[in-house]
């Protein structure tokens, strides 16, 4: 009985690292529509907050932010600074509200690598 476990355990093991290489290899680098928003009066998740304080970190807009995946008025007055320094420089122009939502998702991945991808809002 315990072998059959064992067993079962590597199957399974297998087959879900099989799963995860097969998705790295067809590898999307759009976020899922579904992610959540992120801001104030939203379900922030703990990645999809630290990737946004990690894009406006490594970002060059004039305003950065600890990376704790938590978010609070440091993030928030971060996101807007990202959001109002894109909109100086670069085309479409963003609410300057504070929320990433999927217009300001696409830009705020620009500046985080792909491992991003499922946890920001966008328009694709």
């Amino acid at each position: 009985m315990t072998a059959m476990r064992g067993t079962a355990r590597a199957g399974a093991l297998a087959g879900a690292l099989l799963a995860a290489a097969s998705m790295a290899l067809t590898g999307t680098a759009h976020a899922s529509t579904g992610a959540g928003w992120i801001g104030y009066g939203y379900a922030n998740t703990h990645n999809g907050v630290l990737c946004v304080q990690e894009a406006i970190d490594n970002s060059p807009a004039p305003y950065h932010v600890g990376t704790d995946g938590l978010f609070g008025p440091e993030t928030h007055a971060g996101i807007k600074a990202f959001q109002s320094w894109w909109n100086q420089h670069y085309s479409p122009h963003l609410s300057v509200d504070g929320v990433v939502g999927p217009q300001t998702g696409d830009q705020i991945l620009g500046w985080v690598g792909a491992g991003c991808s499922l946890y920001v809002p966008t328009t694709d």
